[in-house]
């Protein structure tokens, strides 16, 4: 038992990294494409991009069926995003929109495969409910929430709502967004505040973040 269980850990491990050197750099290419200066990324960046493809294999890896394809255009189109939305404030309309049908193409098919319409409308009524609720703060305090972030929205709580992780996720937004707020009060401003309006802490890497933990942790 102990051997067989050595061999999974080693396996999920090879596939972890083979995942993360293959698709890591998709995400910083893609990165690239939408950042509007032409800035060098940092290497937490970097190593941050490949790490997300790993925490998406390792989920696949320990889960039958159809569920992991979910995961895969909000870790390398969501990826790509939070890396603008770190360098620059901005979550850029490219890659959210694209996202949000993309996402709601393969929960449609991951329902499909897996006989789950029960998941299916659920991962549906969350990313309404989460993006109604954040659109209700928008209209009652602007700078609270950019509307980058209400794009992203709808694909991260499809995501929860789909493996039913919804509370967890929310919490570990809150933890997250909290943590990046303090660490940006101890640091100066970068110098680049992104688009008008929205909130000095970028929420993508949190959400992303979030998001992902979530799901492992709930899967």
């Amino acid at each position: 038992m102990t051997t067989i269980s050595t061999a999974a850990s080693v396996a999920t491990g090879f596939v972890a990294m083979l995942s993360g050197g293959l698709l890591g750099p998709n995400i910083v290419k893609l990165a690239r494409c939408n950042l509007l200066t032409r800035q060098p990324l940092s290497f937490r960046t970097v190593a941050a991009a490949a790490c997300a493809p790993g925490l998406v294999a390792v989920i696949v890896v320990g889960h039958d069926g159809a569920d992991g394809i979910i995961l895969i255009p909000l870790v390398l189109i969501g990826g790509a995003a939070t890396v603008v939305d770190v360098h620059e404030r901005r979550l850029p309309d490219a890659l959210t929109i694209p996202l949000v049908w993309l996402t709601a193409v393969v929960v449609t098919v991951a329902a499909i495969l897996g006989h789950d319409g029960a998941a299916a409308l659920r991962s549906l009524l969350t990313a309404a409910g989460i993006t109604s609720v954040a659109l209700v703060v928008k209209l009652v305090q602007t700078a609270a929430v950019g509307w980058g972030d209400i794009k992203l929205l709808p694909t991260v709580g499809a995501v929860l709502g789909w493996w039913d992780a919804t509370a967890l996720g929310v919490i570990l937004w809150a933890l997250l967004i909290g943590a990046a707020a303090l660490l940006r009060n101890r640091r100066p401003a970068d110098g680049y505040n992104g688009s008008a309006g929205g909130p000095v802490v970028p929420y993508g890497p949190a959400l992303l973040a979030g998001t992902l933990v979530a799901v492992a942790l709930a899967g």
